[in-house]
């Protein structure tokens, strides 16, 4: 194979992993606005209900899209496995907080539902140094279960893109 035709097979392999990253990178986006749709614009509108009614409502809601992606227990960790990103526990929590919602007798008092919804808003909110409070999910859960496939996807595709446009790169202006 003549240097010519070995610079085009590898301007397409650079082409071709260049792509892959990028389709990553959309579906990856993808997921992370589907998810947000889905799930932490309810648990947002949950914890910030000024009723018990409410509340129930959007909980169910974004449970009903967690159960929906069978979102079951493991972790989305890929080397370090914390408690944090541990899915079954944070599907427990959900799923505690609405039935706690469920069981508040109506003829509670106020204290007693102000402060069941200032605990379900610590279930479902993480205050952050920020001004603004984050929904708490676990970290990459938008593409559980498949976070390693992503992972590799990602680091494979970036790495022989590099290597191919650095070929690419050295074939055209003869540095090697």
């Amino acid at each position: 194979m003549n240097t010519k035709n070995l610079w085009r097979t590898f301007l397409a392999l650079a082409i071709l992993f260049t792509m892959s990253f990028l389709i990553w990178s959309g579906v990856r986006i993808y997921a992370a606005v589907d998810f947000s749709l889905g799930y932490n614009s309810y648990a947002k509108l949950a914890a910030n209900a000024s009723t018990v009614e409410l509340a129930l409502r959007h909980l169910d809601e974004a449970i009903g899209y967690v159960e929906r992606q069978e979102y079951g227990d493991g972790t989305v960790s890929i080397f370090v496995k914390n408690q944090n990103n541990n899915v079954g526990i944070w599907r427990e929590n959900l799923i505690g907080a609405r039935d706690e919602l469920r069981n508040m007798p109506e003829d509670a008092d106020i204290t007693a539902r102000t402060n069941l919804l200032m605990k379900l808003r610590e279930v479902l909110m993480d205050s952050t140094s920020s001004s603004s409070d984050v929904v708490t999910h676990p970290s990459g859960i938008s593409v559980y279960p498949n976070n390693v496939g992503y992972f590799w996807w990602c680091v494979l595709s970036t790495l022989f893109a590099c290597a191919a446009w650095c070929v690419v790169i050295f074939k055209q202006y003869d540095w090697c």
